[in-house]
């Protein structure tokens, strides 16, 4: 026997352990052709998005150690380790199927994943102009906010109209609380939602597909918000902004087909959240960034704490800067 066929019944081996852990259910699905993503949260549950139609829940359900297996499996597969110290898993599947999985700290145990697979053939040039994309109702999103009757209104609006929203005030002026309030109106939707926080605050239990990740020690924002981009996300929200390495990483994530997403920052005002914004940014690039803000940020909500009430001072929409005077165009709404 040569070297090579010596290999080959290695590898082959390898890939027969390999789908064993897989399982029927998740090889079965690898073979549809309507499937483009299988997703498994950490409640177990798995989740499928099929070619026009979006995310749907199957009654397949893996436990913790199975999902944990799994993600070991295909580390070792990929020639790669799996555990505290790496809880982060980016690999490929034989069919060249894209892998991401996460356990451990970040997860709270409970292991999550997704599998994307490739395009089969070449789809013609002509699809793809059999279709004409608008923006959402066909028309730009502060157009459709400049509809709203009342600040209420709007915000509601723009939440269900996937506007970005950076949500601003002082220590325990309620911001957790008021970006709970806002991803309450996302229940019952199909969106498959991703938060980030250093300790767990945001309260997401009535949205059914979700994955909450944690930053450790080892595993920071920044590293979780370019793991989560993998994970499918059609929203990201992060507990908090405190450093530019993951200031950059949401806006870059905001611009780049995740719209509708949350995230608060510490400040007094809406203009100064706008400057703090900028401030994280020039940690991490020479360049200034404003035109990245503008075009990822939409909204500012201000919400301050006056005696034992906490409400909103502010809600404006983020129009421009003004280079002259060195300051965003805000346009208030209450």
């Amino acid at each position: 026997m040569t070297e090579a066929e010596k290999r080959d019944i290695d590898k082959r081996k390898k890939i027969n352990f390999l789908n064993e852990n897989l399982g029927d259910e998740i090889l079965d699905l690898l073979d549809r052709e309507d499937i483009n993503e299988i997703s498994v949260n950490q409640d177990g549950k798995v989740w499928i998005d099929i070619a026009k139609e979006g995310y749907v829940k199957t009654e397949t359900i893996y436990d913790n150690l199975r999902r944990k297996t799994i993600i070991e499996v295909i580390a070792s597969f990929n020639g790669k380790s799996a555990n505290n110290d790496t809880p982060i898993v980016s690999a490929t599947l034989p069919n060249k199927e894209r892998f991401e999985g996460i356990l451990g700290e970040p997860v709270d145990d409970k292991p999550v994943f997704s599998i994307r697979k490739p395009s089969r053939g070449i789809i013609p040039l002509e699809n793809f102009f059999k279709a004409v994309f608008e923006d959402e109702n066909g028309e730009e999103i502060y157009d459709i906010l400049s509809k709203a009757e009342n600040s209420q209104e709007l915000i509601k609006m723009a939440i269900l109209n996937r506007a970005n929203i950076l949500v601003n005030g002082g220590t325990s002026s309620g911001k957790t609380s008021l970006t709970n309030a806002m991803i309450q109106l996302l229940n019952g939707t199909k969106d498959r939602i991703i938060t980030i926080e250093d300790t767990r605050e945001l309260n997401c239990r009535d949205i059914e597909n979700k994955v909450m990740l944690r930053t450790t020690e080892t595993v920071s924002a920044k590293d979780l918000l370019r793991s989560c981009m993998r994970l499918n996300p059609d929203r990201i929200f992060v507990g908090e902004l405190r450093r530019g390495e993951e200031t950059i990483e949401l806006l870059k994530a905001w611009n780049s087909g995740h719209p509708g997403g949350i995230s608060t920052i510490h400040a007094n005002t809406n203009q100064s959240a706008l400057k703090k914004v900028e401030q994280y940014l020039g940690e991490v690039s020479s360049r200034k960034q404003i035109g990245m803000i503008l075009e990822a940020v939409n909204i500012v909500v201000n919400i301050t704490k006056q005696n034992t009430v906490r409400g909103i001072k502010e809600i404006a929409l983020v129009k421009g800067y003004d280079y002259e005077k060195k300051e965003y165009i805000l346009e208030k709404i209450n």
